[in-house]
């Protein structure tokens, strides 16, 4: 189309800075947003509401896909609007429902926006410390803890639910233990991240894979071959364990795979799998059996 390439940095910052907060805050957004009523007793967010924060993301793609000669505050501006409203929303809701328990997921959305507007920032020049990889590196574990919290909460729910159904046998066994155990040394990693120890922060994501194995130990993991909805939650939150200790030995060693590589393991194989297991749990039809078959090739002269 003759159009120069989108830059933030480089094209490669730019890249990686849509993949995270671009698609993941668009995930996340998609899926805070339809468990709010759930979660808070709000009102569903609909309407104009709706309509302004797909206009504010949508601005933010747009604001980051032309020269850099613009000035960096109409590069963050949306970015910031966009999580800003979402916080709110969420803020809203927990305080009519009096749902206090969710009263730091706002938090949670606020810190998205603020490291979001950091990576901007950072990939132009506008910051040293942290500087574009860093930033690279915390949205990535941002998101890795985000999966491990969602997926592994609903997998073996979900994966029980169908076995029960099914009378398949035995129910997924849940540890708790390991579940408030496995985000430590992922929020650790986080901090080492921001700090600048990235040694120290390889270490602790080689244990948090560890122990987010640990979790899937007793899912039925087998067992949910054969129904694909469940199927796609158990390979979606696969991804987080080994995308950790491969991003934990890159940061280590010199390995065949870079750090790049590993981090597209987490971002494509857990945040985008867990995208697309969420979205084929909801397309099935209630009580209807998706079984997994065998594929078919066939030859196509």
């Amino acid at each position: 189309m003759g159009l120069p390439p989108p830059l933030l940095g480089t094209t490669t910052l730019w890249h990686a800075h849509e993949m995270i907060t671009g698609f993941g805050g668009a995930c996340m957004a998609a899926y805070f947003l339809t468990a709010l009523h759930n979660w808070t007793g709000g009102r569903p967010v609909t309407g104009h509401t709706l309509a302004l924060l797909v206009a504010l993301w949508a601005g933010a793609r747009v604001a980051l896909a032309f020269d850099e000669t613009a000035p960096l505050a109409c590069g963050i501006a949306p970015g910031i609007a966009f999580y800003g409203l979402f916080a709110i929303i969420y803020a809203r809701a927990v305080w009519q429902g009096r749902r206090w328990g969710w009263l730091f997921l706002p938090g949670v959305i606020a810190a998205l926006g603020v490291f979001d507007a950091l990576f901007v920032a950072a990939a132009r020049g506008a910051v040293s410390l942290p500087d574009s990889i860093v930033m690279t590196r915390v949205l990535v574990l941002f998101f890795a803890i985000k999966v491990s919290i969602v997926a592994g909460g609903m997998t073996p729910r979900f994966t029980g639910n169908w076995i029960r159904l099914s009378g398949m046998g035995r129910l997924p066994v849940s540890r708790p233990l390991a579940t408030r155990v496995g985000l430590g040394p992922m929020l650790l990693a986080m901090g080492l991240t921001f700090g600048g120890a990235w040694r120290a922060a390889s270490l602790a994501l080689i244990l948090a894979g560890g122990v987010q194995l640990w979790r899937m130990w007793g899912w039925r993991s087998l067992t949910a071959r054969r129904y694909a909805p469940a199927l796609m939650l158990h390979l979606a939150f696969a991804w987080v364990p080994l995308g950790l200790v491969l991003t934990g030995l890159a940061g280590l060693f010199r390995l065949p795979w870079q750090e790049t590589d590993a981090i597209h393991a987490l971002m494509m194989g857990a945040m985008a799998g867990l995208a697309m297991s969420i979205a084929l749990r909801a397309r099935a039809a209630p009580g209807r059996c998706c079984a997994c078959r065998p594929f078919r090739w066939q030859a196509t002269g």
